[in-house]
C-alpha cells in the first residue's frame, strides 16, 4: 500500500477514534436524530455532541437536513 492509502485509512480511523462518535453512529443506524435528541439520549451536553458531529460530518459518515430550526443528522450513503 502507498502513504497516502495509510494517511487516508487512518484520518478515517481517527474519525471513529471516540466513543461518543461511536454511539452517535449506533444511534443513527435506526434513526435520524437532532442533537437535543442526541444530548438527551446520551446524557452529554449539546456543544459537544455537535462537535462530534461535525468531525463525523467532515469525515464523511454523516449528513445533514434542516427542518425549521432544527438540523436532524442520519448516516451517509
Amino acid at each position: 500500500m502507498t502513504e497516502q492509502v495509510h494517511l487516508i485509512k487512518a484520518a478515517f480511523l481517527k474519525v471513529l477514534a471516540h466513543p461518543t462518535r461511536l454511539r452517535i453512529l449506533e444511534m443513527l443506524c435506526w434513526s435520524e436524530s437532532s442533537v437535543g435528541q442526541f444530548a438527551q439520549s446520551l446524557s452529554v451536553d449539546q456543544s459537544t455532541i455537535s462537535r462530534h458531529l461535525s468531525i463525523l460530518k467532515q469525515g464523511g459518515l454523516v449528513s445533514s437536513r434542516q427542518e425549521g430550526i432544527s438540523i436532524f443528522y442520519r448516516i451517509q450513503t
